[in-house]
């Protein structure tokens, strides 16, 4: 009798902890100080933006490919658009397609990098409403390949540096552009930057690249406006899988084909996904936005030491990028068999991408997959690299960024995330005290799903608040 009492009351004090913290977890109150005197000729702006969506500026990971004068180009428009960018800044062109452009400020001990790419991924021209390298724009919105990713980044930080060199503004603290042309192949020209900056001992104390967005109704019970600013990057595997064997007519198949075993060994990389966890990012992500959520959701997100494991198993059952957010995943992409429909193959081939937290190694996952697989199966690292470092959100790079999209995107709510796919900053990260990524742009989910898609646009009002975020940000950075 007495331990059926201690029981309900051990109950009673676990929901009475739960209730308290659940009480107490409420929104930070955001600074939103507003901003004045940030203004440019729009429609300059916008004339200079379609000139550049214009150039041609692909890049393939076939580089025969490439066409290198479109990007000579573009170099030599640059510079015919901003006269003052290319007269004040030292301007240094590295490697084949890398551009650095450093504006010397009062003091150096806090370096300011700001980066975007100018290189774009290939295009359908048949799928497309207007065409791509047009620089159409209508009443409300800027079409093109390169719009959202990511040339109106590289823009806003122009025309926001051409109009403060015109009131002969110096910064506070010396800024670095810092421009990739080929982000989208992994190309060498970042690493070259970098290689650079290490080379003079220069440590940037905050570098700012594109990331996530602001978006609505993407996190389980906020409704509102969430600004996602990347903390960290997940790492990336390629693996070639291979498996050899005996072909033959597929009208006498043999109990045993390469394809069966194909197919048992792709079930079970399904059903043995790797642990999860509720990593930093992920921690600070539930911490900065459960607060804005539901009851039932903010009663889990304040009480993670109780609930975790029921949140670990909901996003595991829904999938998804909840679920990514905290688990190393494993997907198999590519399947090559026979070429003909009445000959079994005598090899099959399968693609396996990875995308891993940083308490997962490269290695080690290679050698679960290897062993998951069996003996039989030959695997081929095509690419492999780590999960990046994650930024503190208790430094005082984070509160001033926070505080620049709070007060140029009123009534967002700014939280810390992981960055599910990869950016050229994370090649800053061995020399950066501090990287963010953050793409300032409000896009609706239609807009999410033109990037890298056809009709590819963003609206006037991202790209003239991409300004101003810039101007803030140059303004304000000491």
């Amino acid at each position: 009798m007495e331990i059926g009492w201690m029981v309900l009351g051990l109950i009673g004090m676990l929901v009475v902890v739960i209730a308290v913290r659940t009480m107490a977890f409420k929104p930070d109150i955001a600074s939103n100080r507003g901003v004045e005197g940030i203004s440019f000729d729009k429609e300059k702006a916008l004339a200079h933006f379609a000139e550049l969506l214009k150039i041609k500026t692909i890049t393939y990971h076939d580089t025969s490919r490439i066409d290198a004068e479109a990007f000579e180009t573009f170099k030599k428009t640059l510079k015919k658009l901003y006269p003052l960018v290319h007269e004040k800044l030292a301007i240094h062109y590295i490697d084949k397609r890398g551009i650095l452009m450093h504006w010397r400020g009062g003091a150096a001990d806090k370096p300011l990098v700001l980066m975007s790419h100018y290189d774009v991924v290939p295009v359908n021209d048949e799928k497309w409403s207007v065409p791509p390298f047009s620089g159409h724009i209508d009443e409300t919105f800027i079409w093109g390949r390169g719009t959202i990713d990511t040339k109106l980044t590289l823009v806003g930080i122009l025309e926001a540096a051409e109009t403060l060199l015109e009131k002969n503004f110096v910064p506070a603290q010396d800024i670095y552009f810092s421009f990739g042309g080929d982000e989208e192949i992994s190309g060498n020209a970042t690493p070259a930057i970098v290689a650079y900056l290490k080379e003079k001992g220069i440590r940037p104390y905050l570098v700012v690249d594109e990331g996530g967005a602001i978006v609505s109704g993407v996190f389980p019970g906020v409704e509102k406006p969430c600004a996602f600013v990347g903390i960290g990057e997940k790492g990336y595997i390629d693996l070639e899988v291979s498996l050899s064997g005996k072909g033959g007519h597929s009208s006498s198949p043999p109990p045993k084909t390469l394809t069966q075993e194909l197919a048992r060994a792709i079930t079970r990389l399904e059903k043995n996904p790797l642990d999860a966890e509720i990593s930093l990012p992920a921690k600070a992500l539930f911490n900065t936005l459960g607060r804005h959520s539901t009851l039932m959701y903010r009663t889990i997100f304040a009480n993670l030491w109780c609930f975790s494991p029921l949140l670990k198993w909901q996003f595991k059952r829904a999938g998804g990028e909840m679920n990514a957010l905290i688990r190393t995943t494993v997907s198999v992409t590519m399947l090559t068999g026979s070429k003909a429909y009445n000959i079994l193959p005598s090899e099959v081939r399968m693609g396996i991408n990875v995308r891993l937290l940083e308490k997962d190694k490269a290695d080690d996952v290679i050698k679960r997959i290897s062993d998951l697989l069996g003996k039989a199966f030959h695997i081929k690292i095509v690419e492999s690299r780590e999960a990046s470092p994650y930024t503190s959100v208790e430094g005082q790079q984070w509160a001033f960024f926070k505080e620049a999209v709070e007060s140029i995107y009123r009534g967002v709510a700014v939280s810390p995330y992981l960055m599910l796919g990869a950016s050229d900053s994370r090649h800053y990260v061995d020399i950066a005290e501090a990287v963010l990524r953050f793409s300032p742009m409000a896009l609706t989910p239609d807009e999410l799903s033109r990037m890298h898609s056809h009709d590819e646009r963003v609206s006037k009002e991202n790209y003239y608040q991409a300004i101003e975020f810039f101007t803030y940000m140059i303004t304000r950075y000491k």
